[in-house]
């Protein structure tokens, strides 16, 4: 798959984290005194949002293993692509 995120629902196991995670966003923040903007947002798998702040915030390195692969279409793609560059902007501003 030549993408540089992972579409939404794709189930992965992260790094020092027991429960695996569903994606279910992009460009997370939170707020811990100064803003901190990770590449993804997550649920628990298999419960979901069921319970009330079952989510994570998480980057890229912090995946270990990719366990399902959500679905992927051209909307996907096309998604990829707008993401993809709003990143590059994001990571020129950091420079």
């Amino acid at each position: 798959m030549d993408t540089e995120f992972l579409p939404i629902g794709t189930i992965v196991k992260l790094v020092d984290v027991d429960k695996k995670v569903m994606i279910t966003g992009y460009f997370d923040i939170e707020y811990e005194g100064e803003p901190v903007l990770y590449d993804y947002e997550g649920c628990g798998y298999p419960e979901g949002s069921l319970l009330n702040n079952n989510t994570i915030s998480f980057n890229k390195g912090a995946i270990e293993e990719v366990i399902q692969v959500g679905y992927i279409d051209d909307d996907f793609y096309a998604l990829n692509d707008t993401i993809k560059d709003e990143n590059s902007e994001i990571d020129t501003l950091d420079d």
